[in-house]
């Protein structure tokens, strides 16, 4: 059995709360009877196809072995098995934003496919883009031997979207490469976890706050997230994270040996503050820090207790209200809503410039500045209504997810205030299908979608 790699390569080297939807059973139409066999088999057949049109054409097949129930096809995909054991060597994988990137993995060299693992995946500091194995022995000393025993880990060999001015292509890299990663490892997704270190813990920084819901918690270590105007943007994108759990780890600042307050402690003083407030699950783990075999590194005992928290947490389905400030359009995916457009210029100043006259409110007049240069996405599930919001955002995407409504009931969007939809949702085999192949994500199952196009000059536009 040999797995395809996308046309586009990255290169692999081997070493080795929301409130949760119900799910609810589709009965299968009066008189049909599923065919579990032959459904895992055209299923499996249909994820080994490369080609659209074969896939395509295996969508009848499917829906008449299922009994015409997407239930049954959802069940089939949830245990489908179409990955093999890592195999040696490299892997070459050519990416949109900066070339070719490697990814080292520590684990076994022959991964059995049966089970699912979790996943940390390791974002480097500079000085290791030219030694991946830095970065996993880094990570694995931070991490400890538990949370690196209970996942496959595997480390980058650049920071993608590693500071807030990154290349527009690098959000759409992220998710590429986490694509390939699942089409190689049998991945719990619900298991994805990030770390990085200095400069990589600012790059998970940014892949945290524009792509929250990929991940089920985050390590950073002696970083904070580089912004233009902190004091104005930290409200705006901090709630992206919504429940996912962050812990930064960094170095005491006080005692007789403490170095002077630096830039890093009052950003992260500011952020746990405001987490605080808002009751976001970050928090900041003072510990020591000791010179080792791999560089300065913190103490891993000190932080063992929050480590382990995160390691036990899974990624919870999308909050029933999200709100997400982003940059460039490939950052507009909040689970169940995705921009699929936005209209504009996108802000690829690195900072912004900003003179304010004395008698000017400076908070609310650069956060107004700040809101027109960012899209913003925002919804709200209640029972069978939805209520939409956007800035900025010509085309957006619903993506209903079994059990988010229910399909028996007519449905209800707003959108910046206009009803877009009243009736029924029909759930979709073939979008469930396409869905999960797109992503490569069979936990998570999209079971129907409606795309609205949003006039610029609409309310609240």
């Amino acid at each position: 059995m040999v797995i395809r790699p996308c046309p586009n390569l990255f290169v692999l080297a081997i070493a080795a709360s929301c409130i949760p939807w119900e799910s609810r059973a589709d009965a299968s139409p009066p008189g049909n009877e599923t065919s579990p066999a032959l459904l895992d088999a055209f299923i499996d057949q249909y994820f080994r196809a490369d080609d659209a049109k074969a896939r395509t054409s295996l969508v009848p097949s499917i829906e008449k072995a299922a009994g015409g129930s997407i239930e049954a096809v959802a069940t089939a995909v949830r245990r489908v098995m179409v990955w093999e054991p890592m195999p040696g060597g490299e892997i070459a994988i050519q990416s949109l934003s900066s070339g070719i990137i490697t990814a080292k993995y520590h684990g076994s060299l022959d991964i059995d496919p049966t089970p699912r693992h979790g996943l940390v995946l390791c974002m480097p500091n500079d000085d290791e883009a030219a030694d991946t194995n830095l970065t996993l022995n880094r990570a694995i000393a931070v991490l400890g031997s538990e949370f690196c025993g209970s996942c496959v880990l595997a480390a980058l060999s650049r920071p993608i979207g590693g500071n807030f001015l990154q290349h527009p292509a690098a959000a759409d890299d992220l998710r590429r490469i986490i694509r390939e990663l699942r089409r190689r490892i049998h991945l719990d997704t619900k298991r994805l976890y990030l770390f990085g270190f200095r400069e990589g813990g600012e790059a998970a920084w940014m892949a945290s706050l524009f792509q929250p819901d990929l991940f089920a918690g985050v390590i950073v270590v002696a970083s904070y997230p580089k912004l233009p105007f902190p004091q104005q943007v930290y409200p705006l994108l901090l709630p992206n994270l919504n429940d996912l759990p962050l812990a930064v780890i960094d170095s005491a600042t006080n005692g007789p040996n403490a170095a002077p307050p630096s830039v890093m402690d009052a950003h992260l003083e500011a952020i746990v503050q405001f987490a605080g407030r808002t009751s976001l699950p970050i928090r900041r783990l003072i510990v020591g820090f000791e010179d080792g075999e791999y560089g300065i590194l913190p103490r891993w005992d000190a932080a063992k207790e929050e480590l382990a928290a995160i390691r036990g947490q899974a990624r919870t389905k999308p909050g029933r209200t999200v709100s997400h400030w982003f940059r460039y359009p490939a950052q507009g995916d909040v689970g169940w809503l995705r921009a699929v457009k936005t209209y504009g210029d996108l802000w690829t100043d690195d900072q912004l410039s900003i003179v304010v006259s004395p008698t000017t409110d400076r908070d609310a007049f650069i956060t107004d500045l700040l809101k027109e240069k960012l899209f913003h996405l925002a919804g709200r599930v209640e029972g069978q209504t939805i209520h939409i919001e956007t800035k900025r955002v010509a085309e957006v995407e619903l993506r209903l997810y079994d059990g988010m409504v229910d399909f028996a009931k007519p449905i209800a969007v707003l959108i910046n205030g206009r009803k877009r939809h009243e009736g029924l949702v029909k759930p979709n085999i073939a979008t469930l299908l396409e869905s999960a192949y797109e992503e490569w994500e069979f936990q998570r199952l999209v079971f129907a979608k409606l795309p609205f196009s949003i006039r610029a000059d609409s309310a609240r536009e």
